[in-house]
């Protein structure tokens, strides 16, 4: 308990906020509640700020007793790191013709329209995996995505897979 008091208000705010965020973010799914999804990566994200703003009190307490601080920094490097990995990810997967792809598939797909009705939207924060290869023969490459979609009755986190052949467009190869 003591350690907690020893932290300053923003690393406090960053980590309770994140959690709150996280739990909520679980909720929404399991009772659910179709109202801020994308409340879990929001958290993740508060939590992994909050943990700089951790390591960072922790080089200036060790300094201050001039010890050494390389790991801390090497940690405070690593996590910015994946923070701008996943900014650029959230960035680059929206506009691209797989993302695209995934959710003209979704919008047409009668199975999913009656799980969660009409489909209103997609999820801000898009998640998953991208790999596009180009040479001389063109562009091919796969996706694995997780999509929230927001339906009038539901929502429904959904991974979808597509794949781009030589000289072809994307095309879904499976979904959950």
């Amino acid at each position: 308990m003591d350690k907690i008091k020893e932290l300053n208000t923003l690393t406090k705010s960053l980590f309770g906020f994140g959690i709150i965020f996280l739990i909520y973010g679980f909720l929404s799914r399991i009772i659910p509640i179709d109202l801020f999804w994308e409340s879990k990566s929001l958290g993740w994200a508060l939590i992994f700020i909050g943990l700089i703003s951790l390591i960072y009190a922790g080089i200036e307490k060790r300094e201050k007793e001039n010890k050494k601080t390389i790991l801390n920094k090497i940690g405070i490097g690593f996590i910015c790191f994946m923070l701008l990995i996943q900014v650029i990810l959230i960035i680059t997967i929206p506009n691209t013709d797989a993302y695209e792809a995934s959710k003209q598939y979704l919008t047409q797909s009668t199975e999913l329209k009656k799980e969660i009705g009409e489909i209103t939207g997609f999820g801000l924060i898009p998640n998953g995996s991208l790999s596009i290869q180009t040479d001389s023969n063109g562009k091919t490459g796969n996706a694995n995505l997780n999509i929230i979609v927001k339906g009038t009755k539901a929502y429904k986190s959904v991974n979808i897979g597509v794949f781009k052949d030589y000289g072809e467009d994307w095309k879904v190869y499976g979904m959950n």
